[in-house]
């Protein structure tokens, strides 16, 4: 599938299939002479040529060639989204382009020609060059692959063309979004038009529109809108989500509503596909994800293909888009070059995936060296960049300097990798999984004496390693038992060690005792209450309408209410005498001792309608308005 945008009226090339290919472990890229390469391979694109059983493993130059017919006097635009670790990019044996970042997309403008049939040659070089791709080193915890990863295809340009378009919601109620508009040459006057709806006419490079029918974009119902610019020789369509996300009071929130983030970091990399996985795979990774209940996933540690984030938002995932870094120190973080790429990499990944609802947060350098002066202006620069190309995202990024960390205060959102029970400090304990909890709750404590409570807290790494299928009733390092024990956590915790699950139901139970007891309570009073208001009746109906063997005692006077009180008090202590129930007469001593529970007792009404007559006590609690109340 293509990812968006979409450009509906360009003539599109998709140069996805198999090319030729050729690998060289001897010379570098500036000895590449594309008129001199002998092709003795045939490769799929995208694939990672060291991923395949050939090439698997080996470090050297991987060479792809392809050919493609293009309307002559038009020019092109080669897109890859892809190619590792560095390349060059060759049209008719003249080099146009140098790339370096394997998970970075880019592409190369072309120059109309009068031959229809271009050849293009990809030279991609996966060694660790520091001077050339310093975003890239051998002591990285994840496999640095090379070649044509991801999608290539060509596009033929048409006048007025446009690059790209950005869609910033402004208005959740309205649905008025702001559109940006990019062309490659000079602005022209546009059209736009939402959902297939009415064409509205905008000038200008930025404009603002009101989606017709706007439908909030949510995890629960991940309403999708599609936005179409046209220029009039060219179009692009580009799909887009109404949400906003901010951060308050230590809680990250969605449309104004907090969320809690449940998920996973996702290396985009398979043992038989390497980076270059199919779009099954993708669907894989978030169903399994759903079945956990998960609503996150951090891509770590480099952008993720478009195709996976399209399905994110279709999906209604939320998204961490981290660009490439890990364990970057003094000599990266000092140096120019490694700065200038940083920059650049970061910008793309905001620039190409802005318009995805499911990106909430973005980051970069896992786990560098933030807790050091001379990372400062690296950092500070990043944060700079990624808040001027895009305020209306969260900024953050994966710490493991923890309270040490000299630029917390700079983000939205605090990010801490931490592996409490697996790099235990304590070898020798024995129970490296009691770490856990003392330690969050430490640093949660920490951060709230940095003065650092107000902001969320996301744990994006945790847990522990395991070889597949190994197990031990000793839960010990290196085993699924292990493992399990340890949590299989994400971006914040999915599962809590015994001892605190068995303290949150504690605390539950707790909970939904008071919540039950205060209900109790609350039906007491007005249960009493109603009770009150039937015996106030049954005092009028006695007083109008006494029983005959009280009518001699009221021929010389009319009753008054504590007249009745006495004699409906006698009366009730006479029948529970007679009867012999297992009331206690001695608890009447008034009118008020008759209480609810004593009222609502079957045996009592019994009593009432011996003494009363049950057509008396029955139109009583049928005339008055609380009767239906309280026998419900």
């Amino acid at each position: 599938m293509r990812a968006y945008p979409h450009f509906n009226k360009r003539k599109t090339h998709d140069l996805n299939g198999i090319w030729d290919f050729t690998f060289m472990d001897n010379g570098g890229l500036d000895d590449v002479i594309p008129k001199a390469i002998h092709y003795n391979d045939r490769l799929p694109v995208p694939s990672a040529f060291d991923a395949l059983p050939a090439y698997a493993g080996k470090r050297g130059l991987g060479i792809y060639r392809c050919f493609v017919e293009v309307t002559p006097h038009v020019e092109t635009v080669l897109k890859i989204g892809g190619a590792g670790m560095t390349g060059r990019v060759y049209v008719d044996g003249v080099l146009l382009a140098e790339h370096s970042g394997t998970y970075t997309p880019f592409e190369v403008r072309i120059p109309a020609a009068v031959n229809v049939r271009r050849e293009i040659v990809v030279a991609t070089d996966n060694r660790y060059d520091f001077v050339r791709c310093p975003l890239h080193e051998n002591y990285h915890d994840f496999y640095n692959y090379g070649g044509l990863i991801r999608q290539v295809w060509l596009e033929e340009l048409p006048v007025n063309a446009i690059r790209r378009v950005q869609v910033v919601t402004e208005d959740l109620t309205t649905g008025q979004i702001r559109v940006k508009v990019e062309f490659y040459g000079a602005p022209a006057p546009v059209t736009a038009s939402i959902d297939g709806g009415a064409v509205k006419a905008a000038s200008g490079e930025e404009f603002t529109v009101l989606v017709p029918e706007p439908t909030l974009w949510s995890v629960e119902a991940p309403t999708l809108h599609r936005l179409t610019v046209d220029s009039g020789s060219d179009s692009i369509t580009v799909r887009f989500g109404l949400r906003q996300v901010t951060a308050a009071k230590g809680q990250v929130l969605l449309n104004g509503k907090p969320v809690k983030l449940l998920g996973y970091c996702r290396h985009e990399a398979h043992p038989q596909f390497g980076p270059a996985t199919p779009e099954t795979l993708m669907a894989a990774d978030l169903q399994l994800l759903r079945e956990m209940g998960c609503n996150f996933v951090r891509g770590s540690h480099y952008q993720q293909d478009p195709r996976f984030l399209d399905l994110c938002d279709e999906l209604g995932f939320l998204v961490f888009s981290e660009s490439t870094g890990w364990g970057a120190d003094h000599k990266q973080l000092t140096d120019p070059t490694f700065i200038r790429h940083q920059l650049e990499q970061t910008r793309v990944m905001v620039e190409t995936d802005f318009n995805h609802p499911s990106v909430i947060l973005w980051g970069f350098l896992n786990e560098g060296a933030s807790d050091a002066e001379f990372a400062r202006e690296c950092y500070t620069r990043l944060i700079a960049l990624i808040r001027a190309l895009d305020p209306s995202r969260l900024v953050t990024y994966a710490s493991n300097r923890y309270l040490k960390d000299i630029f917390l205060d700079q983000v939205d959102v605090v990010s801490f990798n931490f592996y409490p029970g697996w790099y235990s400090p304590d070898r020798e304990t024995d129970r490296p999984l009691g770490e856990v909890l003392p330690r969050i709750r430490g640093d949660i404590e920490g951060l709230a004496k940095l003065g650092l409570s107000g902001k969320p807290f996301i744990i994006s790494e945790i847990g522990a390693a395991a070889l597949y299928g190994c197990r031990d009733p000793h839960q010990g390092f290196w085993t699924e038992d292990f493992i399990m024990q340890a949590g299989d956590f994400g971006l914040i915790i999915l599962r809590k060690d015994v001892q605190e699950f068995e303290q949150q139901l504690k605390l539950l139970d707790v909970k939904i005792t008071a919540y039950r007891n205060a209900v109790q309570d609350l039906i007491k009073q007005r249960t009493e209450t109603i009770v009150a208001e039937l015996l106030a009746a049954l005092r009028k109906t006695l007083k109008a309408n006494p029983p005959d063997h009280w009518k001699s005692r009221f021929a010389t006077k009319t009753p008054t209410n504590a007249d009745i009180d006495r004699l409906f008090i006698q009366e009730v202590r006479a029948e529970v005498d007679r009867v012999n129930t297992d009331f206690n007469p001695s608890v009447f001593h008034a009118f008020k001792d008759v209480t609810y529970e004593t009222f609502m007792d079957a045996k009592f009404r019994r009593l009432l309608d011996e003494r009363f007559g049950k057509t008396a006590i029955d139109t009583i609690f049928n005339e008055h308005d609380a009767a239906p109340e309280i026998r419900k």
